[in-house]
């Protein structure tokens, strides 16, 4: 492990250089113009040195992300927690298959994240093929919910967000109880949890839906 920090962290020192620093960050916030602002991005060699102009600087912040994401996902040690940070990336995506499969939406490439722990092209393949259990139990097991449910003529898009949101979160307890987890990591996503259950009781209360409105989201 110790190994592998020391690794994570050199390759992260060696991209400094294209950081942004507490200076450039002012520079932008005062630029007078959008192409003084992404001026400036582009002598940071945002997106691995892709041409930025102000007519594309949305997909170039988007390109930034996926690599900023990518980055992280193939240099941070295993078995310390850190993917449970990129679970959300993939349970929105599966979110995004899903509610585009019901409603007939044909192109939802801007909804889509940068991959999580699967890539995007594997999660949509499994999906059509209904074989997402055999890489994610939890998965899996939500979307069994959401079919029965939605075969029914239960056709409601909250179901959708509810299940996979509680699929997320038993991974994510899950891959938390491993010998190596970090301890920080393991407090964030304890306390991660604490505060959705506590937004969703206060949405409960002020909309008066009674206790189990709160239970089925719980």
């Amino acid at each position: 492990m110790k190994q592998g920090l020391i690794f994570a962290s050199s390759r992260a020192k060696a991209k400094e250089l294209n950081l942004f620093t507490e200076e450039r960050l002012h520079r932008m916030i005062e630029s007078k113009s959008l192409t003084d602002a992404v001026r400036i991005l582009a002598e940071a060699n945002y997106a691995d040195g892709e041409n930025v102009s102000t007519e594309n600087f949305y997909e170039i912040l988007e390109k930034e992300e996926r690599l900023v994401t990518a980055f992280v996902r193939e240099t941070a040690p295993k078995g310390m927690g850190i993917e449970c940070f990129f679970c959300r990336n993939d349970y929105h995506n599966l979110k995004v298959l899903i509610k585009a499969h019901y409603a007939g939406i044909e192109d939802y490439s801007s909804m889509i994240l940068p991959d999580g722990n699967y890539t995007f092209t594997d999660l949509k393949e499994r999906y059509e093929n209904n074989t997402l259990s055999t890489i994610n139990k939890y998965m899996g097991e939500a979307l069994a919910i959401i079919t029965k449910e939605f075969d029914s003529e239960n056709r409601s898009p909250r179901l959708i967000d509810v299940e996979l949101d509680k699929a997320m979160y038993r991974e994510i307890t899950d891959i938390l109880q491993g010998k190596s987890i970090d301890a920080y990591i393991k407090k964030y996503f304890e306390n991660l949890i604490d505060a959705s259950n506590i937004g969703t009781m206060l949405r409960t209360i002020n909309i008066n839906a009674g206790f189990s409105f709160f239970e089925q989201s719980f």
